[in-house]
């Protein structure tokens, strides 16, 4: 019933708890993030929350600047769907943000998991041929069209169902290309609601393809599916899809890793404006 809630309604809660529990409150956007974060958090100072959406974390931040409440901290994932009144440039002082498009972007590219992954999984013959960089090239190359193309339908207001999008149906692992009109033919037969044509929408994608830099504008489940293709046959063998490779990224976090990310760094520093201690293995401010 917790996906019923709105950010009112959680902010509410966080009120009411606070009474019994002084811990800093960290607000995040879902259950996964809570999964990602929580092995790292000091649990005696602080605690996270799951607002399911940026929609209410945005909102919890809102109200708890209205009213003064003090170490409640959202933290929101950077895939350009942060609302006007609130740019990179005058946000809340209690809001942060991934440096890539959302947090499973973040793990995915924080230290060596990316390299740890592709050498657990992959076949170490077929991975001799080409280096890290010419590895994280590629699966870039495949994420990128269909990153756009979700980004694109909600900017232009397209109305095209992206979720689930069977990758694998327009990509040719061989050849690392994407049949950019094969995938907007598929996303156009499940979206009833879209009135664009194929051939419009294709333009739209080959044109953010050119004038965009790929690596911050990658949605993280993208990047998971397109990599599960990659070590499936180009680099290996592996049977598994992109959400199960999500969990093993999340699992092979280390806060090692951790440190390297620019989400660590900005929850680091409010946690010293704060006075309050955020992760259990760094030292108290």
């Amino acid at each position: 019933m917790r996906e019923l809630l709105t950010g009112d309604d959680l902010f509410s809660e966080i009120v009411m708890r606070r009474t019994a529990d002084p811990r800093t409150v960290i607000v995040l956007e879902g259950p996964s993030d809570c999964v990602t974060l929580d092995i790292f958090l000091d649990d005696t100072s602080c605690y996270s929350i799951d607002a399911n959406g940026k929609s209410s974390v945005l909102r919890v931040i809102e109200c708890s600047e209205t009213t003064s409440t003090k170490r409640v901290l959202g933290v929101v994932d950077n895939d350009a769907e942060l609302p006007a009144r609130w740019p990179h440039s005058d946000h809340p002082r209690n809001l942060v943000w991934t440096e890539y498009y959302d947090l499973d972007a973040e793990v995915l590219y924080a230290g060596t998991v990316f390299e740890r992954l592709v050498a657990s999984h992959g076949d170490r013959d077929k991975l001799a041929s080409s280096s890290l960089e010419e590895r994280r090239d590629a699966l870039e190359r495949l994420a990128a069209p269909i990153s756009l193309l979700g980004q694109l339908s909600r900017q232009h207001r397209l109305e095209l169902v992206v979720a689930n999008h069977p990758l694998h149906a327009s990509i040719n692992v061989d050849r690392l290309t994407v049949d950019v009109a094969r995938m907007v033919t598929i996303a156009k037969a499940k979206s009833v609601g879209c009135r664009v044509s194929v051939g419009e929408v294709v333009a739209l994608v080959n044109s953010a393809l050119t004038s965009s830099t790929p690596s911050a504008l990658l949605n993280g489940h993208r990047l998971f599916d397109a990599l599960a293709l990659l070590l499936g046959s180009r680099w290996g063998s592996l049977s598994l899809t992109g959400a199960g490779l999500e969990r093993i990224a999340r699992a092979a976090l280390t806060y090692a890793d951790l440190q390297t990310t620019a989400v660590h760094d900005r929850i680091t520093s409010w946690g010293v404006e704060a006075g309050t201690r955020i992760w259990h293995s760094s030292p108290a401010p």
